[in-house]
């Protein structure tokens, strides 16, 4: 195991918990209750823990397109936190770059 692999791991782990966190929100009807987000985030966090250590366990056996594709996988998580943390830090204009559209 090298920084390659925990890097992937950490990156997996983060796309996992926003994708299923989200969904489990969705699914289980959002605004409905406020015990809802708590559920999506913990079903998120435990869902991102296995992931990451998955990963982490088997991405040095990964040659080839699945490699790039745990690289595409890892990256999106780490890209989206990394949008939303200079949206919130309030970087001069980044605001008109990077917008997300509520539907």
């Amino acid at each position: 195991m090298n920084i390659h692999t925990i890097a992937f791991g950490v990156g997996a782990a983060v796309t996992t918990f926003l994708f299923t966190g989200a969904m489990s929100i969705q699914l289980l009807g959002a605004g409905e209750a406020p015990g809802i987000g708590i559920i999506g985030v913990f079903v998120g966090l435990v869902a991102g823990l296995l992931a990451g250590v998955t990963v982490s366990v088997y991405a040095d056996s990964l040659r080839g397109l699945a490699h790039t594709i745990l690289v595409a996988y890892a990256m999106f998580g780490v890209t989206v936190v990394a949008i939303a943390g200079m949206s919130y830090v309030n970087i001069p204009s980044s605001d008109n770059v990077f917008t997300f559209l509520a539907y």
